[in-house]
């Protein structure tokens, strides 16, 4: 064994028309998602408006079977909160919901770091939380 990834990415990442607000919400159903798995996700902000939550996994899956995961994991996530949440691929397709960007599980994906500074302005910074200070942060 060894070799593949050893963590699962989740990037809950708000569209136009949504907010942080909805990516907790939608955050508190991945929880629960991830619990009737056997899985337990550790939340940080993303340093904007969205909200990444890892999992740690056993390091035998590659790429490919990690990516499909996560979209098997944003297509659950759709079925249980039908119209706030979406996996689709094309901006143009994804509406007021949340987006599941599953492609964060690729090779070439860079993260941001916890406690990193963010480039935007105020200098936001991607902040590991707990489940319970997820709904009393901001994403500033």
């Amino acid at each position: 064994m060894g070799g593949g990834l050893d963590e699962l990415r989740l990037d809950l990442d708000p569209q136009p028309g949504t907010d942080f607000e909805d990516a907790v919400r939608v955050a508190a159903t991945a929880r629960e998602l991830l619990d009737d798995l056997g899985y337990v996700g550790f939340p940080k902000t993303s340093g904007g408006r969205g909200i990444h939550i890892y999992v740690r996994i056993e390091p035998k899956w590659t790429f490919t079977d990690v990516r499909h995961a996560a979209i098997a994991f944003g297509r659950e996530l759709e079925n249980r909160l039908p119209g706030q949440v979406t996996t689709k691929w094309w901006k143009e397709e994804r509406g007021e919901r949340i987006f599941v960007d599953y492609n964060q599980n690729a090779r070439d994906r860079t993260i941001a770091s916890a406690y990193s500074i963010r480039p935007k302005p105020g200098a936001p910074v991607s902040a590991p939380v707990t489940w319970d200070e997820l709904g009393e942060c901001q994403p500033e």
